[in-house]
Order: C-alpha cells, then structure tokens, then sequence
C-alpha cells in the first residue's frame, strides 16, 4: 500500500448502509403518491434490518429514493415507529443512474464500506456498474 493509499483510507472507519423506500423499506402502493405514504406496510425483513443499524455507532444510515420529497418518507417512517433522526435523501430523479452517482458521491466521505439494497433490478444494476472502480468495499442486495 502506497502512502498516498493509506492517507485515503486513513480516515475511514464506518460502514454507510443505504436503502431504497418504495418496496425495500414499505411495501409498494398500489396507487402511488408523490406527496404522500397513506398506510405504509414495512417490507419486514429489511424494515427490522433497518432499524437495528439504527442503533449502532459503527454504521450510517441513509434512506434514498427517487421522490421528489423527503417529508411523506418521513412521515410514513414516524407512522411506522421510527422517531430517530434519519438522513433522507430524495433525488427527485427515477433514472437509473441517479442512485449510483449519489453512492458514488459517498466515497469522498469516511466509509471502507457501503451497502445498498433495492428492490429494483436496474437500479442495483446501475449502482454495481457506477461503483465497479470505485476503491471501496461496495455491497449490493436486490431486497
């Protein structure tokens, strides 16, 4: 490992876990809203991950849609019992590309680690293409 190695890496010591809302973290609408989430049913098994990383000091937790709004995601995770504060990030952007560029953005910051899951294939795969040389362990779950 080169000096110039170790100084990028030096500073990084948390894993970034980012998960997708619509039909990773809830389930779904039928009939979807951009303003709002009217009955959110948690997708159970990644809704429990979620909130358990909620609670470790090692991990970051970020929840990336392409809505135009953060409220009614908050909102619908205030419904669903989730109080803490959570970095909301609404791209306002469906192409399959916006996902990745935003997790490629996270590189610059102190992550060794990111993970994302999505329920969405093209989005999984633009992320796995955008970040293939991108010098930081990077895992992706089709939730």
């Amino acid at each position: 490992m080169t000096v110039l190695d170790f100084q990028l890496f030096e500073n990084r010591a948390k894993i970034l876990h980012i998960f997708d809302f619509d039909g990773t973290l809830v389930k779904k609408s039928h009939k979807f809203d951009q303003d709002a989430v009217k009955d959110p049913q948690p997708v159970k098994k990644w809704f429990q991950k979620f909130k358990s990383l909620l609670d470790t000091q090692e991990s970051d937790v970020v929840v990336l849609t392409a809505r135009g709004k953060e409220r009614p995601v908050r909102d619908a995770l205030r419904k669903l019992g989730i109080t803490k504060r959570v970095k909301i990030v609404a791209l306002g952007n469906a192409q399959d590309s916006a996902k990745g560029e935003y997790i490629k953005s996270q590189f610059a910051r102190k992550y060794e680690e990111i993970r994302f899951y999505d329920d969405n294939e093209e989005y999984v795969k633009k992320a796995r293409e955008i970040m293939r040389d991108v010098p930081v362990k990077f895992i992706v779950t089709q939730a």
